[in-house]
């Protein structure tokens, strides 16, 4: 869910491994948005995932199962553009063509998860991995352009945006991955 990547794997002692790493994905696709007014916005979409992972591992049991925890930069950014069309911004419509932008505020993100695989694994060369866990993101910034909205109405509805987005404060990861021991 980081995208594709690459990681180096250290052995700190018989249980603890630090791994650090570089993720990433750049995608572009189209998204339909129903508005508050019933208007269906069809945005045109950019995804930019990028980040920078230093995570510590602790095989507790002496095996390929891991306990993570660690940090990773928060790279999240989102923009989108929507046609001319009518769209509710604030508490009134406009006929205008609309941009959205959204990235994440912290430069850093806490992540916790577990996993299975250990990469400096003497007994062989090449080892498989999987992880699942999360990781918190924070609060969003959120910039709408609309020309000839009035910047209360932009206000608010980037409020309104905001919102939403603090459900998302929390990003599920789940990595699969092939390692091989030199």
């Amino acid at each position: 869910t980081l995208g594709y990547g690459i990681e180096g794997t250290t052995g700190l002692s018989d249980k603890l491994n630090l791994r650090v790493g570089y993720q990433g994905i750049n995608a572009d696709f189209d998204y339909d948005y129903d508005t508050d007014n019933g208007v269906t916005a069809n945005f045109s979409n950019e995804l930019d995932l990028s980040n920078v992972s230093l995570i510590l591992d602790w095989h507790a049991f002496n095996g390929a199962f891991r306990f993570s925890g660690g940090v990773m930069s928060n790279g999240f950014e989102f923009a989108g553009n929507a046609p001319q069309g009518n769209y509710q911004i604030g508490d009134n419509t406009y006929d205008v063509a609309l941009g959205v932008m959204f990235e994440t505020d912290n430069a850093a993100a806490p992540y916790f998860g577990v996993g299975w695989g250990n990469a400096v694994d003497q007994k062989r060369r090449w080892i498989f991995s999987a992880d699942l866990g999360l990781l918190y993101t924070g609060p969003f910034s959120v910039d709408l352009t609309a020309e000839g909205v009035p910047a209360d109405d932009i206000a608010s509805e980037e409020e309104k945006i905001q919102d939403e987005l603090d459900r998302y404060s929390v990003y599920p990861v789940a990595t699969i991955g092939v390692s091989y021991r030199f």
